[in-house]
């Protein structure tokens, strides 16, 4: 049995740098203070100012707190290793920002946790899985004199040893907001049955933007001219089930319009005229204020052409009429030209249905760092930028998008609701985003400026009265996070 290293450095001072690329810097103008309610919850966490054990100091654990990226602290075990951070003084924190040197797909750490010390014992208070490149570890705001890592498991196969580059903890107050920060959700066909449509009204409060979707859809008839069709027959009166369902909500309203498998835009401009009038004709006549386009996906230049110049006479027309017009995008590949992305309200863009990331977990942490850099270099406004979250899991012996094997995230808390971890992303072979997963994703975004999030599926969602229900992490993680 390898022995168990406790890697402690002594009288740490507190960062409070910039992490990892996509962070947005943060002016002090527009931050407001602590808030009452986290405070008190912070001092009741602190009983008294002991402070915790400091023996048994690994010589490289001062590598972790540098701020040299090109230095580490390296774990001697793959179970039980324990890297801490003191502070000289009670301090509050509700971020810890983690990175991790590796080469190995998916990165050494398999799982780990965080625990805070209260002045008496060590209290569990953050649990994941992987942190590779960067992990921003969410926590309840605390007040502390200690904060460690515990690395639960670490992987074998490599045949490297796990290493943290950067080990901090840091308060983020409530930034200051403009414009409230956007929850997109996406209502599914699957959603409606004739009989009913009664969708979690508490839900539907935690949005500020809802969209109608897969039931419109552009298609090419006999005589090859693209047209609009609707795949369901009773997509009228889902569609008056959908308004009603949203009341007096001051909300936007999109109806979606998808390509039908295999039909990519027309390169013919009179036939991309007639669907644009058609559509915005629709949308004014159903009583929608915004159209969102979710074409997957052009696969030539020339496919890409034609649905950029769409897109250009969608947003001309749509935003003389007053209407809002967002489109999916890609995480990591997009080729809209700058007179898209600048006529574009919202770009909605699908962190999510990752193939290639470790044993096909989806959507991780990671990939929503690399959807940043890359809207970062195509050029997106972040204000228009909704981060993708998933409200679904997928099979981890998938080797592709298989939607036979996915399943709603709300049929992995609703059984198992005693006993769920909330910091689990994986369970019965499939992966999805647990609760600590989505609320770091959403203060991640937050935080480095960008505008909302983006859900694929409402309906996938546990109640909102849950204490798991994605939805109200989002909503409460935005309550927090944010000011007016």
């Amino acid at each position: 049995m390898t022995k168990k290293i406790t890697a402690v450095l002594l009288s740490t001072v507190l960062a409070a740098s910039c992490l990892l690329g996509g962070c947005a810097k943060k002016d002090p103008q527009k931050q407001s203070g602590e808030s009452t309610q986290n405070n008190v919850a912070a001092e009741n966490f602190m009983v008294s100012d002991t402070a915790p054990d400091t023996n048994n100091t690994a010589e490289d654990a001062g590598n972790a707190f540098d701020n040299d990226v090109n230095t580490f602290w390296t774990a001697q075990t793959t179970e039980g290793a324990m890297l801490q951070l003191n502070f000289d003084e009670p301090t509050l924190i509700n971020n810890v920002h983690l990175k991790e040197d590796y080469t190995y797909k998916g990165g050494n750490c398999r799982a780990y946790h965080l625990d805070a010390w209260n002045g008496e014992e060590w209290v569990k208070v953050y649990n994941s899985d992987l942190i590779r490149d960067y992990k921003l570890c969410v926590i309840d705001p605390i007040k502390t004199t200690a904060i460690r890592l515990v690395i639960d498991e670490a992987d074998e196969e490599s045949g490297e040893n796990l290493k943290i580059k950067e080990f901090s903890a840091t308060y983020q107050p409530p930034i200051k907001k403009d414009q409230d920060f956007r929850v997109v959700g996406y209502i599914s066909p699957g959603s409606f049955t004739l009989s009913a449509y009664n969708p979690d009204q508490q839900q539907l409060d935690a949005l500020t933007d809802v969209i109608f979707h897969s039931f419109v859809r552009w298609k090419y008839n006999a005589a090859g001219e693209l047209d609009l069709v609707h795949p369901d027959a009773n997509w009228e009166t889902y569609c008056d089930m959908f308004h009603d369902s949203l009341g007096n909500r001051d909300i936007n309203k999109f109806i979606s319009l998808r390509n039908t498998a295999g039909d990519h835009m027309s390169s013919d401009a009179n036939q991309r005229t007639k669907i644009v009038d058609k559509i915005i004709a629709l949308a004014i006549a159903k009583g929608f204020n915004g159209i969102d386009v979710n074409y997957e996906h052009p696969e030539t230049d020339a496919q890409w052409d034609a649905y950029n110049a769409f897109l250009v006479e969608l947003c001309d027309k749509a935003h003389v009429q007053g209407l809002l017009v967002s489109a999916a995008t890609g995480a990591t590949s997009n080729n809209m030209t700058k007179r898209v992305l600048e006529s574009l309200d919202q770009y909605n863009v699908m962190v999510y249905d990752n193939p290639k990331d470790y044993k096909y977990w989806h959507s991780t942490f990671n990939y929503v760092l690399q959807a940043i850099d890359a809207a970062a270099r195509e050029g997106m406004d972040p204000a228009k930028v909704n981060i993708g979250l998933p409200f679904y899991a997928f099979n981890t012996t998938s080797t592709g998008i298989d939607w036979s094997n996915s399943r709603a995230y709300s049929s992995f808390y609703s059984p198992y609701e005693e006993e769920f971890d909330f910091g689990a992303n994986s369970s019965l072979s499939y992966y999805y985003n647990g609760p600590t997963m989505i609320r770091d994703k959403t203060v991640y975004t937050i935080t480095s400026g960008y505008g909302g999030v983006m859900i694929w599926h409402v309906t996938a969602d546990t109640a909102y009265a849950n204490k798991g229900s994605l939805t109200r992490t989002i909503h409460e993680a935005i309550q927090e996070y944010t000011t007016k």
